[in-house]
């Protein structure tokens, strides 16, 4: 399946500018179904994963090729890739797939990078979409899907309501060392800084 997605296209050729980089199709990588098999047992199924990065691609669901929450995903995923380019392969997976999942673990910090640009990139949809959406994060750190990496969920849950105020006061600002992640932008609009009832 061939990558059409605009904003796609563009993240990618700014991310090669770092870093090489190719989108496959999660479903037909024989490692997901290798990974898939492993997890069955514990009623997890790996397919029911948006995408996962691995050694300078990034596997994306069929589902999500070419659409906007695609290009979402795309997002949080290319921040995996860069960690991995930054630090190596070997001591990022390492980090995420080793140690036990006790309190704050390095997994839960290399997953926070990825969803903080999640919430950036709802944030430029739409500051309440992503006000919404933030309460599901604590799921995603505090639930056996992903192997309770961050036990607290008070904890996750003042981490994403502080990301959001920072969008709100920068104005959706990236993260230094991953401005290449958003499209540039031109002019001087900014959203209006609504808070969820």
């Amino acid at each position: 399946m061939q990558l059409t997605h605009k904003l796609s296209l563009e993240l990618l050729s700014r991310l090669r500018r770092r870093c090489p980089v190719r989108v496959c199709v999660l479903e037909d990588s024989p490692g997901a179904r290798i990974l898939d098999r492993l997890l069955r047992p514990f009623g997890i199924s790996f397919f029911s994963f948006a995408a996962f990065t691995w050694a300078g691609t990034i596997y994306l669901s069929r589902r999500l090729f070419n659409t906007a929450g695609g290009y979402k995903v795309l997002r949080h995923e290319a921040v995996h890739l860069l960690d991995q380019h930054r630090l190596g392969l070997p001591p990022f997976i390492i980090g995420y797939l080793l140690l036990l999942p006790v309190g704050l673990t390095i997994r839960a910090y290399f997953e926070w990078r990825g969803y903080r640009e999640t919430l950036r990139a709802w944030w430029e949809d739409s500051p309440m979409k992503a006000h919404r959406r933030g309460e599901r994060l604590v799921g995603q750190f505090t639930s056996r899907r992903y192997g309770f990496m961050w036990l607290p969920a008070g904890m996750v849950r003042r981490r994403v309501e502080r990301e959001l105020t920072r969008l709100e006061q920068t104005n959706g600002q990236p993260w230094q060392g991953l401005e290449l992640l958003s499209p540039p932008r031109t002019g001087q609009h900014r959203h209006r800084r609504r808070r969820p009832r």
